[in-house]
């Protein structure tokens, strides 16, 4: 006729005399085997249906015997738990299930605030309704014991809760420590079993049997709320404390094996995945995860607030941390500041000092424990974004003499060496770093490193206008970009590979990133990233000769730097209190490149910005930006001041005058000069007449100031010849 599904208290017995009841007709409750034959005998298809109260705990032969008289035509009705473990019952169930099946639900408030008034006499309110939802799960025997008693376990509670543990011996362990912990969800099951002297494997079986006692809540591995009040009340202090032990060993466990999970993830360079794997970790995890998390702009777990590090890692069974950081002050308080510097990230001029604190922190600990990243990591490629490139070596050299987080780390450590250096025009200690052989026990596996790597390439290219190695650079980062492997922190560093695409012409291919970051950016509320971002797109626009998306972004960092919201989005909420000197620099920059390729060029303007982008340790770019405003204009005077500026901010700091001065088809033109080639040939392998390469030349002489061809090709080869081997055609 019909079967009722419930866990223990969810009104199974009610539910089946209700929905029998309606049917008119006599019923008949199955006693025991003893009687049952009687009550065969008397009852047919023409009386009322035999009733199967509690079916799961019929024995077989019984069930069986039902089952034959069901298939004769005998109506029966039967409730049960959720889960069939039984063959005979199940048989059972499938002939009684015929005519339907009725799903015992969770009550919602006006069915508690009509149970409760029923019970009491007083219907509570709706919020007093819907609190005893959440505490009892909305079920009917939990509703009652509430209502029946007083304070937050009553008797009637209590009294059910050990009834329903006594009766399954094997449960009493688990629902102890789904008392204290709240939920298994972080905890290995094995490890757990161990802890609490269960046989291996028997956890699940014990949570099943909580679960269809009514005592854990729908969907998860947590007791309901009342009842684990109930179960931590018959607690004594001293099993509190033996519980609290044993989580805290099965809890350091795990946290090891996460971290070091989340330690490869985001030295392979999938940073988001790394920080969802951390937030599983435990205290430890949850702080060391803040920073990754704001860079990869999942804001509401890392904040704008440097007081949610302590949010960030909520007290487990025992105190303090768990895991390889436990038990050490230094590396305890490295966690904190990197929480702290994490949740200021989207000031990163306000992160840099707790990143120094805790690189020494590390430092001072003496160990080497498993880090997703070093401090001293992070801290170089803050102090990189917002201009501090002292600092950001200063930690570097730090890291590197002292071995910081050990062996694993020298790699990195070494190449944001190069990073910066790049960054403050050091470009033969940029090249030692990239160079073949320079970073000895190289492993291809780590793409957060070979990324790094790539842009380090790249960002040589760009500057010695190595249209071929930026290409290949590009070839050989594409890939690893698929992957995910991109986060706020690098945006400066990806900004070298996003115009080495549009370099070579694969612009669009990278369009997928800067929308990555820019996401990333706009849900961190942070003006600085979001600058790094501007300036990328200004550059690309640059390359492509592209005068409206210059002048986008141009507006766009004028706005950033005035502390307006961005078309983005930035809420101003966040921006520091005024535009650091970088911002305001790249702003006044992008005027002028806006300006420049739309034809006007104000020299005033332009060495000012030129300037401020020196100071703000962008000495490359105040070149670049003073070289090219110098080629563009048509004032020759100024445009011999603008380029005598250009390579004033080049003396002593690598790659030479013609790298600024001229457009990268005329640097390929200078290569080829200086290789031998005539003017035929070099029109011939770049598909361009030979009167064209002559009008190249020509520019080419007026930009470098020289007039005899000793002089032009003397020029060439203080500027052009220090390329690597294989970048002057043969």
């Amino acid at each position: 006729m019909v079967v009722v599904i419930g866990v223990d208290g969810s009104g199974r017995t009610h539910h089946l005399h209700a929905v029998t009841r309606s049917a008119g007709s006599a019923r008949h409750a199955v006693p025991d085997a003893d009687t049952l034959a009687e009550l065969l005998a008397r009852t047919g298809s023409e009386t009322g249906p035999v009733l199967v109260d509690d079916a799961h705990h019929y024995p077989p032969d019984l069930l069986r015997r039902l089952t034959a008289a069901a298939r004769a035509g005998t109506p029966v009705a039967l409730s049960r738990r959720p889960g069939i473990t039984d063959p005979a019952l199940a048989e059972l169930d499938g002939l009684a299930a015929r005519d339907g099946v009725v799903q015992c639900d969770p009550l919602r408030p006006d069915d508690v605030a009509r149970l409760v008034a029923e019970r009491t006499g007083a219907r509570p309110g709706a919020a007093d309704a819907a609190a005893l939802v959440a505490d009892t799960c909305g079920l009917p025997a939990l509703v009652v014991a509430l209502a029946d008693g007083d304070g937050p376990v009553p008797a009637a509670l209590r009294g059910r809760v050990q009834r329903v543990l006594a009766r399954q011996p094997g449960t009493v362990a688990v629902a102890r420590v789904l008392a204290v912990t709240h939920d298994l969800g972080p905890f290995p099951h094995a490890g757990l079993a161990e802890a609490v002297g269960l046989a291996p494997g028997a956890m699940a079986a014990e949570l099943r049997a909580l679960r269809e006692s009514g005592l854990l809540a729908p969907g998860g591995e947590r007791l309901v709320p009342a009842v684990a009040r109930a179960v931590a009340a018959d607690l004594t202090p001293s099993e509190r404390q033996d519980l609290d032990r044993a989580l805290s060993g099965v809890a350091a466990v795990r946290d090891r094996t996460v971290l070091h999970d989340a330690v490869a993830l985001a030295r392979s360079g999938r940073t988001a995945r790394a920080a969802r794997e951390l937030e599983g970790a435990g205290a430890t995890g949850r702080l060391l995860a803040v920073p990754l998390l704001a860079a990869t702009g999942t804001v509401a777990a890392a904040g704008p607030d440097a007081g949610q590090a302590d949010e960030a890692a909520p007290a487990l069974p025992g105190e303090g941390l768990h895991g390889p950081l436990a038990g050490n002050p230094h590396l305890e308080r490295l966690a904190l500041r990197m929480a702290e510097a994490g949740g200021l990230l989207a000031e990163p001029a306000r992160a840099l000092p707790l990143l120094i604190e805790a690189a020494e922190e590390l430092d001072r600990s003496s160990a080497e424990p498993p880090l997703p990243d070093t401090p001293h990591a992070i801290g170089a490629l803050v102090a990189s974004a917002v201009g501090d490139l002292a600092t950001g070596r200063r930690l570097l050299d730090d890291a590197l003499s002292a071995g910081s987080g050990g062996p694993g780390h020298a790699r990195r450590h070494r190449l944001l060496a190069g990073w910066v250096a790049l960054r403050g025009g050091r470009y033969p200690e940029a090249r030692a770093t990239s160079a073949p052989g320079g970073l000895p026990g190289d492993t291809a596996n780590d793409g957060r490193d070979v990324l790094l790597s790539v842009c380090l390439r790249a960002g040589l290219a760009r500057r010695s206008g190595d249209v071929a190695a930026a290409r290949a650079a590009w070839s050989d980062a594409e890939h690893l970009l698929a992957r995910e492997a991109v986060d706020l922190l690098h945006a400066e560093c990806v900004e070298e590979l996003v115009v080495a695409a549009a370099r070579a012409g694969s612009a669009e291919r990278a369009d997928g990133v800067r929308a990555t970051l820019r996401e990333y950016a706009v849900v961190l509320g942070s003006a600085t990233w979001t600058a790094l971002l501007a300036w990328t797109d200004l550059h690309v626009a640059v390359v492509g000769d592209d005068v409206a998306s210059a002048e986008a972004a141009a507006v766009e960092l004028a706005e950033l730097a005035e502390l307006r919201d961005a078309p983005g989005g930035i809420p101003a909420a966040h921006a520091p209190t005024r535009p650091p000197a970088r911002l305001a620099a790249q702003a006044a920059a992008a005027r002028c490149w806006a300006d420049a390729l739309a034809g006007r060029v104000d020299g005033d303007d332009v060495v000012s910005a030129a300037d401020a982008l020196q100071a703000a340790g962008l000495p490359w770019e105040a070149s670049r930006l003073a070289g090219q405003a110098g080629v563009r204009t048509p004032d020759s005077a100024l445009a011999r001041r603008l380029l005598e500026r250009a390579r004033e901010f080049r003396q002593g700091s690598g790659p030479s005058d013609a790298r600024s001065v001229l457009s990268e088809r005329e640097i390929e033109v200078g290569r080829l000069v200086l290789a031998g080639r005539t003017h035929r040939e070099i029109g011939a392998q770049l598909f361009v007449s030979p009167k064209t390469v002559e009008h190249h030349v020509a520019r080419m002489r007026t930009r470098l100031g020289v007039s005899t061809r000793a002089e032009f090709l003397a020029a060439l080869r203080e500027d052009l010849g220090d390329a690597q081997p294989g970048t002057i055609p043969p």
